[in-house]
């Protein structure tokens, strides 16, 4: 069970990098780059990458510091 939610979350993340960073770089990062080269959509979703996994790792830290207490 532990095995299945873990690829689910990691399916889901992916998705919501490739939608939500792709849109925030054409929003944000468009008018900053300068480029009709698609490298605004890749940062923001390295951007959202990187936000998620630190959200991730903060819950889970949080999680065992509960557990700990």
């Amino acid at each position: 069970m532990r095995q299945q939610s873990l690829f689910n979350g990691v399916i889901a993340s992916a998705l919501i990098s490739l939608s939500i960073g792709s849109t925030l770089g054409d929003i944000l990062l468009l008018p900053l780059m300068g480029t009709i080269a698609p490298w605004y959509e890749l940062v923001g979703i390295v951007l959202t990458m990187m936000a998620l996994l630190v959200y991730r790792v903060g819950r889970r830290y949080h999680q065992l510091g509960e557990v700990v207490r």
